[in-house]
């Protein structure tokens, strides 16, 4: 009956995907588009490297943790890739299901794939403040770099600061109140504080190569010929902005409404939408053969049943 239901979810989401991937196919259609191939594999290559890595960061992030087994690598990455693809349930609760699901299998604790899903965001925050970071100072005062890059590395500080110190803080709860101890012991999650900042690394690096990856794919549009940092940064800026938001289908909507908004200063909005309706399109394109090989990764042998 499970099995049943969650395959009807996924044959939904993939409805609802063809149904918006033709709507936004449509849409760009009538308008100029001159992609030239460097651009066009640039930004396909970008995307790509992005969904990788991710998918790559989450065993990394067991592994730094204590919690990976040997030779489960491979699934690991499947289990960042199938329940990624259900953040298009609004609410972001069948990924949080599917997470948790697929992680009992390989002998995660529920409670600790839930708490390694909600380090996974902060670091996923902390990386695009360090993206966020860099490109405020590569354009400077151009889009207020001046009084805004202050705030990005404070706020990236802050998130820092809380990763290292938050586990320490609990484990020193819990040394102290022994009746908490054997029901929240799965809720420690601790790594040393140079494996907490390779991994903030590597999520800015995520972040740098979805920004590339809109930044050329504006390039494919006439008035989109100049497209850098500045386009790439207000992307970083939507993406996070409908991550946090969470309620719709992965931030669809949110996401394009502050895109436009903030390249509405260089670009006329129906260009600005054409472009985050274009990098939409290459990354569901990426997307969905990802997941489809991904699914084909067998659990371990060695796995809890």
């Amino acid at each position: 009956m499970l099995k049943a239901l969650r395959g009807l979810v996924a044959l939904g989401i993939l409805a609802w995907l063809g149904w918006r991937l033709a709507q936004d196919f449509e849409a760009l259609r009538h308008l100029p588009l001159d992609p030239q191939p460097l651009d066009l594999a640039g930004a396909t290559l970008a995307g790509l490297g992005a969904l990788l890595l991710l998918a790559l960061l989450f065993p990394a992030l067991l592994t730094v943790t204590g919690h990976a087994r040997p030779g489960h690598s491979a699934y690991y990455a499947r289990i960042w890739l199938q329940s990624y693809f259900h953040r298009y349930v609004p609410g972001k609760i069948v990924l949080v299901v599917e997470r948790v699901r697929m992680g009992d299998q390989v002998g995660l604790a529920r409670s600790t794939s839930v708490l390694l899903l909600a380090w996974e965001t902060v670091l996923l925050l902390v990386g695009a403040c360090l993206a966020g970071a860099l490109g405020l100072a590569a354009v400077g005062s151009e889009v207020a770099g001046g009084p805004a890059l202050p705030g990005v590395v404070g706020v990236g500080a802050l998130l820092m600061a809380g990763i290292l110190v938050a586990p320490r803080a609990l484990r020193w709860v819990l040394q102290r109140m022994p009746f908490l101890r054997s029901k929240a012991h799965h809720f420690t999650l601790e790594a040393r504080p140079r494996d907490w900042a390779g991994l903030a690394l590597g999520y800015g690096l995520v972040w740098g190569l979805l920004g590339l990856s809109f930044a050329l794919s504006c390039r494919w549009f006439p008035a989109g010929a100049e497209a850098g940092v500045e386009e790439a940064l207000w992307y970083v800026l939507a993406y996070v902005g409908g991550m946090v938001v969470g309620l719709t289908p992965a931030g669809l909507g949110v996401r394009e409404g502050l895109l436009v908004a903030g390249l509405a200063t260089r670009y006329d909005p129906a260009a600005a939408l054409a472009f985050a309706l274009a990098s939409r399109l290459l990354l569901t394109a990426v997307e969905l053969p990802l997941v489809g090989l991904a699914t084909l990764i067998r659990r371990p042998r060695s796995s809890v049943e």
